[in-house]
C-alpha cells in the first residue's frame, strides 16, 4: 500500500478511535459539582434550548465508585413529559450525572448531552444548580409546572426544609413574610412546607421565614420579579423546640 494512502487510512482509524473511546468514556467521566444552589428559583419556564424536564422512575443505576448511592448513567423511565424530549425519544431515557439513584421517581431538570454522537441519542446530563430531585421534594416545582408562568402579576412559592440536607423534613405551620412594593403580607406552609402567593404586583421583594433562634440557618432572600414572572427560593428553618415540663 503507498505510504499516502498508509497515513490516510491510520489516520481515519485514529478519528474513529478515539470518538469510540470518547462515547464510552462520556458514560464514566464525573460531572462538576452542584455548587450554592440555594437561591435558584422555582422552574417554570424553559431557560436553554437544549433543556428537558420530566419526571421518570428508575430502572437502573450505574453506581459511581466513590459512592455507590450516586447514579453516574442511570436508565430511567419517562413518566410525564414537560417540554425539550425530542419527538423521537423514547419512554426509556439515560441520565448522567449526580443525584441520589434509588428506586423511586425523580424530577429531572437536564440538559441533552453536547457529545458529538450522543447528542443525537436519548442521552441527558445533570448540570449546576439544575432542579433534578426526588419526586417528594419536588412539590413546589411540579406546582409551577402544571400551572405555567402566571397570566399577569407575580408568584412567589417556595420551600422551607428543616435543615440543608437531602434527608431533611419540610417545615410545615412555619410563618413566611414576603415584603414587596405595597408592603408586608403573612402566610403559612403547608404540609409540603410550600409558601405560595400569587397575584402580586412586580417589583422587589423580600422572602423572611418568621422563627426563632435561626442562627446561621439560610431564612431569607431577596430579588427583583417583573410580570409574569415566579420566584422563591428553598428556605431552612429547624424544627420549632418543644418546652420542656
Amino acid at each position: 500500500m503507498p505510504t499516502g494512502r498508509a497515513q490516510l487510512f491510520a489516520d481515519a482509524l485514529l478519528f474513529a478511535g478515539s470518538m469510540l473511546a470518547g462515547l464510552l468514556l462520556s458514560f464514566y467521566l464525573p460531572k462538576s459539582g452542584w455548587g450554592d444552589c440555594r437561591e435558584y428559583p422555582p422552574l417554570s419556564v424553559q431557560r436553554f434550548p437544549d433543556q428537558a424536564v420530566f419526571t421518570a422512575s428508575l430502572v437502573f443505576a450505574k453506581g459511581d465508585l466513590r459512592d455507590s448511592g450516586f447514579g453516574a448513567g442511570s436508565l430511567m423511565h419517562v413518566r410525564q413529559r414537560f417540554w425539550g424530549l425530542p419527538w423521537w425519544a423514547p419512554d426509556f431515557v439515560i441520565v448522567r450525572g449526580f443525584f441520589r439513584a434509588e428506586k423511586g421517581e425523580y424530577l429531572f431538570d437536564v440538559r441533552r448531552t453536547q457529545g458529538l454522537l450522543t447528542h443525537f441519542l436519548p442521552v441527558f446530563d445533570t448540570y449546576p444548580c439544575c432542579h433534578t430531585q426526588p419526586i417528594d421534594r419536588a412539590v413546589a416545582d411540579l406546582r409551577s409546572l402544571r400551572d405555567g408562568p402566571p397570566r399577569s402579576g407575580v408568584r412567589i412559592i417556595g420551600t422551607v426544609y428543616t435543615d440543608m440536607f437531602v434527608t431533611s423534613e419540610p417545615s410545615r405551620n412555619v410563618e413566611v413574610v414576603v415584603t414587596g412594593p405595597k408592603g408586608s403580607i403573612s402566610t403559612t406552609t403547608d404540609q409540603y412546607g410550600i409558601y405560595d402567593l400569587a397575584g402580586l404586583p412586580e417589583g422587589h421583594y423580600s422572602v423572611v421565614v418568621n422563627h426563632e433562634n435561626l442562627g446561621y440557618f439560610r431564612h431569607k432572600a431577596e430579588a427583583d420579579v417583573k410580570s409574569g414572572q415566579v420566584w422563591g427560593v428553598t428556605l431552612i428553618a429547624p424544627p420549632l423546640q418543644t418546652p420542656e415540663r
